[in-house]
């Protein structure tokens, strides 16, 4: 492949290189294509990391401005990135959350679970998902629903994690009074039968000796 060409300037004129200074000529002229070559690829890395860069800082603009809580890892399941929302929630700093510091803000009781589905999810490539409490600023705990989904290069290695918690403590809250409720409807409807069941067979034995009374009379 040709990359350019090189030319040589003296300052006397007409003359020309003996053969015994060709040999020279030809290295330098090696020389200085792949110094051009080497130039070019430098530039070439340089402008695809400045890409890189440029896309790792949208995507975290766009996670740090998510209304869920979320976070990126490696894929080793260090986790390396949280957004704003994850810090207003947890009143934590990344010194504190970054690797797995994120297992302060757990609740003890649901902790060991939580840590082997995860160890799982980095072993498998699996995505992770999975209810669980998180301790906020004001120390009271909140259920969220988490997912983490791995994000994959064109050979289909894992290269980072994506995880979010989304806050499902109100509808947890919703769901299981709609539970009570129901439960109560059904208790409620199961002693509604009972009492209609006494009633008719207190009825059916008014009748039965009102017969008996009137064949007696008879």
């Amino acid at each position: 492949m040709v990359l350019g060409a090189l030319t040589l300037v003296q300052a006397e004129s007409g003359r020309s290189y003996r053969g015994d200074e060709l040999p020279f000529v030809a290295e330098f002229a090696r020389l200085a294509a792949i110094a051009v070559d080497n130039a070019r690829l430098f530039e070439g890395h340089r402008a695809a990391r400045a890409r890189a860069e440029a896309s790792e800082e949208t995507f975290r603009t766009f996670i740090d401005n998510l209304p869920e809580l979320a976070w990126t890892a490696l894929a080793d399941g260090y986790i390396d990135f949280y957004n704003r929302r994850w810090y207003e929630y947890t009143g934590t700093t990344f010194e504190q959350m970054q690797g797995w510091g994120w297992e302060t803000v757990h609740d003890p009781e649901y902790l060991p679970k939580v840590t082997e589905r995860w160890k799982a999810s980095i072993v498998t490539g699996e995505p992770f998902e999975m209810e669980f409490p998180l301790i906020g600023a004001n120390k009271l705990p909140r259920w969220f629903l988490t997912r983490v989904n791995p994000l994959r290069d064109r050979s289909g290695k894992i290269v980072r994690w994506f995880g979010t918690n989304t806050d499902i403590d109100d509808i947890r809250t919703a769901r299981a009074l709609a539970e009570e409720m129901a439960e109560l409807s059904r208790d409620t409807a199961r002693e509604m039968l009972e009492l209609r069941t006494e009633r008719d067979r207190a009825l059916q034995r008014v009748t039965q000796l009102e017969a008996e009374s009137k064949n007696l009379r008879s």
